[in-house]
């Protein structure tokens, strides 16, 4: 769902602000890259059906996730 791609674009953005060498020395906060890198091409990739999440089963919680696209089609549109 919507709200599935969102939370996990979230915690994509709060582990690249505190894990990512390069994003922790440009000091790009978890809030700047969710706004503008995880969740715009999350959004953008949604509709492809290649990204994917995985929940903690005994809590339901995401705690991990991949965005994926097709580049090919990305190249080529």
């Amino acid at each position: 769902t919507e709200e599935d791609a969102r939370q996990c674009a979230q915690l994509i953005a709060e582990t690249f602000a505190l894990q990512n060498p390069i994003t922790r020395f440009d000091q790009v906060t978890a809030e700047q890259f969710f706004a503008d890198v995880s969740w715009p091409l999350s959004d953008e990739l949604l509709s492809e059906k290649l990204s994917f999440l995985v929940r903690y089963r005994d809590t339901n919680e995401i705690v991990g996730g991949m965005i994926a696209g097709d580049f090919y089609r990305y190249h080529h549109n």
